[in-house]
């Protein structure tokens, strides 16, 4: 008899068990047969398996072959790809007793505890293979990992089911949600035959949720059956897999359509002849059903009678019932969260090293870890999309993965990572600079091949032969290994710098780089505070400059003022500053001499440190006369652009309202809040005056680099005022509301600290070369290009990255190494001319399966931020996140068609190296670079409500995006969070090694937030503690200084907003070393905000946690249903 599906029980009732009864099992054994899956063995748990043919009285069980054990799930069982094989067929489960063997002796009957695994039945793991990751200790990325559907070769995938039907093996069923075509029921009418609900509880171990519904079984195309498992052990130490789930919203072609009455039961809950009292429930007594056509759809989970939102919006989520009224249908769980793929269970608490061989993809850039250069160049300074190149223009078509590669040309090395060796090969006689290829141009690196005993070499990215120099040259080793080459790095390092001297490379004389303060002076600046931090945090950071810059200032309101820092000739003369004011705003000019206007920190300290300590007085004290509101920043850029012209060097400007006053000013725009939410908002996001734009192009053509520091209670414009950090390669702050009294004073002393102290180049050029085969075809960054191959930039550190998209230029050979080198010529702080070459080289391949494990998801997403960031002036919102939904979908879809045919039809499939993919594409979508702003938005709703994100830190977002590498990206897309109250001893700072330590990540939902827990939530831009209701006094004492007896007085009064400091105790040091440790991961300074439980607060904070729903966007579980639907549709037209 064909097994059709039972419903669920009576709102607020247990679901009783259900048998359905099908054909019997392929063996003929009374177990189940044995099977192997991926070489891992199990001992699993005998289960209830039904009589063929046996009927089932109301509120009984049938009779089990045999019976589970308390305490134990029915075994799971993995997809098998072919037909029955002689002792094992569909759905047969690994590791169970073999024919005619005994299974385990039962001790009881039950269904619905977890499996268990019996460990001692494991395979051990497997031989190192010589191809392998070079990884230094056992992780999900360097042993290969068998997934429950049949990946038995390179593929390595992650699987969720979102289908199900009837089991042949075990032979029950659970009941689904909503599905098929309304219908109406006859009162009285009977149900079907072979589905009797008994009527009686559920079974006392049913842990499956507090509703008492159990959660369906997946769906079986063929007899494959997929039961839940709330968790699966990781198949050796160090390895961690998520575990097959279920979503009984989707529907494998073959699963059979419910009944008419399984419909009208599962909408309005009744059971069979367990109809309440008119008026008393959530279902009509008989004869009351309504009319076909007004069933609504069971869409992401909404209870029954709840209609879908409209397309776009987030999935209907229940607030809470009036009192007074009966509750709905609890929604049955379609995907068990802690089961699906998360950040969470894939980050690495120590580092790990890493050994950059061609062809491995690196571990997470968020994650921490140790490179080690073996000739090809590391992760930190280039990190690809994929690994493995395909082959041809098709291949990669096919793939729907962008082929790019992320370049950070001075990123920092990590503690324990050699720096970039410097080869000064001007010592040799007669060379000036590095050997290049003739035809190419290219650098000599490690993949050049020494031929003709040394007197000639063949360049990698051409295969040209060229001639060794004379005074380069060295005899080769009967290997061919050149006699002298453990004294020359640039023949076994992947990254190198070279000193240079010739002409050929020097357009300037090297200077010491001269540092320009132009500073806001309006009313603003000095009532808010910013001013006195400011100079403050100057004084405190000029001393630190170790490279022998040269400083000068300028300030600016309604007129623009040079200070002369002239020195006496006489020592018996006093120095004083002195200020000069440029009134004509048209014809700006310089009334200084460079040699007046800028001086040496170290020779003048006592002069400048004077400077810092007079300005806030001369511009507090004007007496009667207020301070004026307006600025002319457009005229001061000017200003300082002619004040370094021929010289060079970097701009700092500190602005603190809308330059509304002058030939360039800028007015507010009052149709703004109108146009957010509509096709008209992208026009909010294009500069409004050109003439920031050309005083920018200026700056850069003069090697002049800008960085802006935004402060604002209001609309300052960043559109348009962003333009000329990002042309110059300078960089955008934005400090919103500026308040030193609540952490943004130390911020701005940090973020002024990192800026002037980093590792930075000045005039820098930089042009990418590919061997052939693929070709640059578009750069993404803060830089400008006016040839279109070569990269210039004003300025360049160690945080900046430039994405570089390739293309096809001709086909490959699948068994060559393509090669790409990023060479860089810059000027360093000393004022000595370098090239920093990097080289890395790839594998090619023609099989998919090969390019899907060779990709790497935080490059991916770094090039989706930049791509979005370039989208967002020229198309609406809701088109670049739809256009992110199908990126997504063409991959997985390309990834299932071609690479997981034969698995059900019914499961969402994910490659292992983008499993996280839907949730990164998610979190994205959440960003407030793509957040949904004003009016025409869906309205924040319920408790967990998304704040509204301003214009100017949506444009602050885009410039961020815009030229952070992807370590710093990945965190600002999914943050992280930790359980401070479960942190583990060693978290914090290792005294042993100095290095970070952190304690495991949590989901990032509300769900993990326990009343009695303290969690810090950071996405390396913002912090947050948070503190549950009941938190425990002892903890409350430690963190914030506090007598136990008064603990609980403290935190029932008004702890948030304020922040967080270090005291004398053991729990204070360990998160004080934790959120150090992580700023300096990050590279940025963020002030701990403590927030309580049920705080207004809590919004901002809750806007980070982006596996919920929000205002504007679906919960993960919702967003993976929906990409499922998506590729199904997607499949389903090919």
């Amino acid at each position: 008899m064909n097994p059709t599906q039972p419903t669920p029980g009576a709102p607020g009732q247990g679901v009783p068990p259900t048998y359905s009864y099908g054909p019997p099992p392929t063996h003929q054994g009374p177990y189940p047969p044995p099977t192997q899956a991926g070489g891992m063995h199990t001992s699993a748990p005998p289960t209830h398996y039904a009589q063929p043919g046996a009927t089932t009285a109301p509120g009984t069980h049938p009779a089990p072959i045999y019976a589970t054990p308390p305490g134990n799930y029915p075994p799971p069982t993995y997809h098998s790809q072919g037909p029955p094989s002689p002792g094992g067929g569909y759905g047969s489960i690994p590791g169970a007793p073999a024919a005619g063997h005994a299974p385990p002796p039962p001790s009881g009957g039950g269904y619905g505890a977890q499996p268990s695994w019996d460990n001692s039945q494991m395979a051990p793991p497997p031989p190192a293979q010589a191809n392998a990751p070079p990884y230094s200790h056992a992780s999900a990325n360097n042993i290969p990992v068998q997934f429950p559907h049949n990946m038995n070769n390179m593929l390595m995938g992650s699987t969720i089911s979102s289908t199900y039907t009837p089991s042949p093996t075990s032979g029950r069923q659970y009941p689904p949600v909503g599905s098929g075509p309304p219908a109406q029921y006859t009162a009285g009418a009977p149900p079907p035959a072979a589905h009797f609900n008994t009527g009686a509880p559920p079974s006392p171990s049913l842990p499956y949720s507090s509703t008492g519904n159990p959660p369906p079984p997946p769906p079986s195309s063929g007899g494959v059956v997929n039961e839940v498992v709330d968790s699966m052990k990781s198949l050796w130490s160090g390895v961690s897999t998520p575990a097959p789930v279920q979503n009984p919203d989707f529907r494998s072609s073959t699963a059979p359509p419910p009944s008419q009455y399984q419909q009208q039961q599962q909408q309005y809950g009744a059971p069979p002849g367990q109809y309440p009292p008119p008026g008393q429930g959530q279902y009509p007594p008989p004869g009351q059903y309504p009319p076909p056509g007004q069933y609504p759809p069971q869409a992401y989970g909404a209870p029954p009678g709840q209609y879908p939102p409209p397309n776009g919006q987030a999935p209907y989520v229940p607030q809470g019932q009036p009192p007074g009224t009966a509750a709905p249908p609890a929604p049955v769980s379609r995907i068990d969260p802690t089961q699906i793929p998360s950040p969470a269970s894939a980050g690495e608490s120590r580092a790990v090293r890493f050994r950059a061989a061609v062809g491995h993809p690196p571990p997470s850039a968020s994650s921490q870890f140790v490179c080690v250069d073996v000739g090809n160049c590391t992760p930190r300074f280039i990190r690809s999309t994929m690994y493995t190149l395909p082959a041809t223009e098709d291949l990669l078509s096919t793939l729907h993965i962008p082929m790019a590669v992320c370049v950070q040309p001075l990123a920092e090395s990590a503690p324990g990572e050699d720096e970039v060796p410097l080869v000064d090969l001007t010592r040799l006689p007669g060379l000036e600079a590095p050997p290049r290829c003739h035809r190419c141009r290219a650098y000599i690196n490690p993949f050049a091949k020494f031929i003709d005993g040394g007197r000639k070499y063949v360049c990698r990215l051409c295969d040209f032969e060229n001639e060794v120099p004379q005074a380069y040259f060295s005899p080769l080793e009967p290997n061919g290994r050149r006699h002298d080459i453990d004294k020359r790095p640039e023949l076994f390092r992947g990254s190198v710098d070279f000193l240079v001297t010739s002409k050929e490379y020097i357009t300037r004389t090297p200077r010491n780089p001269h540092y320009l303060f132009v500073i806001d002076v309006s009313e603003y600046s000095i009532t808010s505070g910013m001013f006195q931090s400011l100079m403050d945090s100057i004084k405190s950071i000029l001393p630190a400059l170790k490279d022998g810059g040269r400083v000068g200032f300028v300030t600016y309101d309604t007129s623009v003022h040079f200070w002369s820092l002239r020195m006496p000739k006489s020592a018996h003369v006093t120095a004083q500053p002195h200020m000069m004011v440029v009134p004509d705003l048209t014809n700006v000019f310089v009334p200084l001499n460079p040699e007046h206007l800028f001086v040496n920190y170290v020779e003048c300290q006592q002069l400048v440190d004077y400077l810092l300590e007079r300005l806030p007085i001369i511009f507090r004290t004007q007496g009667e006369k207020p301070r004026p509101s307006n600025s002319v920043l457009g005229a001061a850029l000017q200003a300082a652009s002619m004040a370094l012209e021929g010289i060079g060097g970097r701009v700092l400007v500190f602005s603190a309202c809308l330059p509304d006053h002058g030939p360039w000013a800028l007015k507010p725009r009052d149709d703004i809040t109108k146009t957010l939410g509509t096709d008209k908002e992208r026009g909010v996001y294009q500069p409004r005056n050109p003439f920031y734009r050309t005083v920018a192009m200026e700056c850069a053509s003069k090697m002049i680099c800008v960085d802006l520091f935004a402060f604002a209670h209001s609309f300052i414009d960043l559109s348009t005022l962003g333009v000329v950090p990002t042309i110059t390669g300078g960089q955008l702050y934005h400090y919103p509301f500026f308040n030193p009294q609540t952490g943004d004073g130390d911020r701005l002393r940090f973020d002024l600290r990192r800026h002037l102290t980093r590792p930075h180049g000045y005039d820098a050029v930089m042009r990418v070369r590919t061997s052939r085969g693929i070709t640059p075809t578009e750069y993404l960054g803060s830089f400008t290009s006016p040839n279109g191959a070569d990269i210039e930039m004003a300025g360049v550190d160690c945080d900046k990255a430039i994405v570089v998209m390739l293309k096809h230029d001709d086909k490959m050979d699948d068994k060559s190494e393509p090669v790409l080198q990023a060479a860089m010529l810059y000027t360093t702080g000393d004022g000595s001319r370098r090239i920093r070459v990097h080289t890395i080289s790839f594998t090619a391949s023609t099989v998919l399966g090969q390019l899907f494990k060779g990709a790497d998801l935080d490059s991916i997403m770094t090039v989706y931020a930049r791509q979005a960031v370039k989208d967002i002036p020229n198309h609406p919102l809701p088109s670049i996140k739809n256009a992110l939904t199908d990126k997504c979908v063409d991959i997985l879809a390309a990834y299932r068609k071609y690479c997981a045919q034969s698995t059900n039809a019914g499961q969402l499939i994910l490659p292992e190296a983008l499993k996280l993919l839907p949730v990164y594409i998610l979190s994205f979508m959440k960003n407030p670079l793509l957040r949904i702003l004003g009016a025409n938005a869906p309205q924040p709703t319920g408790q967990f409500a998304d704040p509204a994100v301003p214009v100017d830190e949506r444009v602050y977002s885009m410039a961020m995006f815009n030229c952070i590498p992807p370590n710093i990206a990945i965190p600002f897309i999914y943050p992280r969070v930790y359980a401070i109250h479960k942190m583990p001893h060693d978290a914090g700072i290792d005294a042993a090694t100095g290095q970070l330590v952190l304690p495991p990540t949590l989901r990032l939902s509300n769900e993990v937030l326990e009343p009695d827990g303290v969690y810090l939530v950071e996405n390396g831009q913002a912090m947050y503690l948070w503190l549950g209701k009941n938190t425990p006094a002892p903890i409350i004492s430690q963190l914030f200084n506090i007598e136990p007896e008064q603990a609980y007085i403290a935190s029932s009064g008004d702890l948030s907003r304020s922040l967080l400091h270090s005291y004398d105790n053991d729990l204070s040091r360990q998160v004080h070393d934790l959120v150090n440790g992580i700023m300096r991961l990050r590279g940025r300074f963020t002030a701990v905000q403590v927030v309580k439980q049920k705080d207004p607060l809590e919004a901002r904070m809750f806007g980070l946690l982006v596996e919920d729903r929000g205002a504007d966007a679906m919960s993960y579980v919702d967003y993976l249903c929906h990409v499922h639907r998506l590729i199904q549709n997607k499949l389903a037209n090919f």
